[in-house]
């Protein structure tokens, strides 16, 4: 293939990444701390499934130690021991075209920043969220991994302006799947609610580290459909992800919600670090 990009001239290459011609790949994101990823094993865990379900190759042959280097390397270079790791993982290579060869190899890019600053405010008092028309697709054969094709996303996102915290997202059949860049949860009578997602959405590292959490904490979850109607069933609720951690809901398309007993237990362990066991 020849190619051009941006305005430049590259000649004729044997490929192009997949990831910029299909979204065909993975990512993670996670916090790290004084050079250390937290929650590494979750990552390694979803990151492992996720090449599985697409049936790319891995990387290394050992994620844990690949992503640990990133995060070691990155960290000292940059000089900011404590940040957030983006790890993209692409097929690879290929010409134009769906199909690619056995032999394809994987093309791994890692970005480092600093961690986001964000106001003890949101942890004490919680934050709003409100309910949107973007959908999550279904999509049963890509449900829960984190692959690349993210434009939902963004465009929940263009959306959700500035309007709000947090936007719930739903799927066509009319049920709650996540937030923009989270999950949620929502608590009853000392139960915790989440959203089924076996057929939309991303189920992320933290999400996961609560329902370990609740498991061993004889905490009852409930993975369910939820409609628009059965939300307004409950009055409290949480969002959570790798690097915010445990955020409470305090409004939800407008109507007050409280902080639970078991969200605060929840996040008195994302605190400690506890949630991570």
């Amino acid at each position: 293939m020849w190619v051009i990009d941006d305005q430049q001239y590259l000649g004729q290459l044997d490929g192009w990444n997949r990831a910029a011609q299909f979204a065909d790949g993975l990512f993670e994101t996670m916090m790290v701390n004084h050079g250390e990823i937290v929650g590494l094993k979750y990552h390694v865990t979803r990151l492992s499934a996720g090449l599985k379900r697409l049936d790319i190759k891995p990387p290394a042959s050992n994620l844990a130690d690949m992503l640990s280097s990133f995060a070691h390397k990155l960290s000292e270079l940059s000089g900011v021991k404590s940040g957030v790791l983006k790890v993209i993982i692409s097929r690879g290579d290929s010409a134009r075209g769906y199909g690619y060869v056995e032999t394809i190899q994987p093309h791994v890019t890692a970005f480092y920043n600093e961690q986001p600053v964000l106001s003890d405010h949101i942890y004490t008092q919680g934050v709003v969220v409100e309910s949107l028309q973007t959908q999550c697709a279904v999509q049963p054969q890509l449900a829960g991994i984190k692959h690349l094709n993210r434009l939902e996303n963004v465009l929940a996102k263009k959306e959700l302006g500035n309007r709000a915290f947090e936007g719930l997202m739903f799927n066509h059949l009319g049920f709650a799947i996540e937030g923009i860049s989270s999950n949620v949860f929502f608590e009853k009578d000392n139960q915790l609610f989440t959203p089924d997602l076996t057929l939309s959405g991303v189920a992320g590292v933290m999400r996961e580290c609560v329902l370990s959490f609740a498991q061993s904490h004889k905490i009852k979850i409930n993975l369910d459909n939820i409609s628009v109607t059965q939300l307004e069933r409950f009055s409290q609720g949480f969002i959570c992800n790798s690097v915010m951690g445990i955020v409470p809901i305090s409004s939800l398309d407008g109507r007050s919600l409280e902080i639970g007993p078991v969200t605060q237990s929840i996040q008195d362990a994302w605190k400690d670090g506890v949630i991570y066991a």
